[in-house]
């Protein structure tokens, strides 16, 4: 069942949420006590007419997702549940869409917590071969284009608040010893977007794959796809492509669940 946008708050980490909308200089921030997933309330709001950079947070999601439909596990008042709308004039390359999403993330929560977070294709936000957060950029093409991006960051929670399936690979900023405080978070992640927004959806530059690099998590590690050996990885494609080498030979993988082994 989703609430929506019926449960929206009024107040949120100490302010009103009027405040919050002047300080992130957003055109509409809606922050909902519940919700089936933000991407889907957003997307509502998107096909209304809602201006770029409109922002829906939760502190609980009933409904959230990762990619290829998987679960999103959140925890109630300590995740950041946060989507925000991008209406980009150039759509060549939506495929670059999740990893520009995710240096953007990593480089505002390393700037606003301490916590050194890097990007695991194709979404993943990551320290130290653990899950700090995850990214779904859903977009809706047509006569006015619009991406959906939705960040998930895990900021309060202790091991006792992730599921036993999962406890493993997951992490917070509290767990890594970051500073605490999610309406920062919020803010530097929505300047980050801001900045990143005209070419969210470009191919990357040989600028941008440089600094790619040094927050690449898989470059130079060998890798599984899918639960199979692939090879190593050596980086990304101007096209948000993960390159790997496999027997002699650099190919592009478009899509499958990655993990490093070695």
């Amino acid at each position: 069942m989703s609430f929506g946008l019926a449960s929206a708050l009024q107040q949120w980490e100490g302010k009103a949420i009027s405040e919050w909308q002047q300080l992130w200089r957003v055109p509409d921030l809606r922050i909902l006590a519940i919700t089936g997933s933000t991407n889907d309330d957003l997307r509502a709001l998107a096909e209304a007419g809602s201006p770029e950079l409109t922002v829906v947070i939760a502190e609980e999601q009933t409904a959230g997702r990762g990619r290829r439909g998987r679960q999103w596990h959140g925890a109630f008042e300590k995740s950041l549940h946060l989507s925000a709308l991008l209406r980009p004039r150039d759509i060549s390359c939506l495929t670059a869409a999740p990893i520009r999403v995710g240096m953007a993330a990593a480089q505002a929560l390393q700037s606003r917590t301490g916590v050194p977070t890097r990007v695991k294709w194709p979404n993943d936000l990551d320290v130290q071969q653990r899950k700090l957060g995850g990214i779904l950029c859903e977009s809706v093409l047509g006569s006015s284009p619009f991406i959906v991006v939705g960040i998930g960051v895990n900021v309060y929670q202790t091991h006792d608040d992730f599921p036993p399936d999962v406890a493993a690979r997951a992490t917070s900023v509290r767990l890594e010893g970051g500073t605490l405080d999610r309406a920062a978070v919020a803010g530097a992640i929505v300047d980050a977007l801001r900045a990143a927004a005209p070419r969210i959806a470009s191919p990357f530059s040989a600028a941008e794959l440089i600094t790619l690099r040094a927050y690449d998590v898989l470059r130079g590690h060998s890798i599984e796809i899918d639960g199979l050996p692939a090879g190593v990885a050596e980086g990304i494609s101007e096209s948000g492509a993960l390159l790997v080498r496999h027997n002699g030979n650099l190919e592009e993988v478009l899509s499958g669940t990655v993990r490093p082994t070695g």
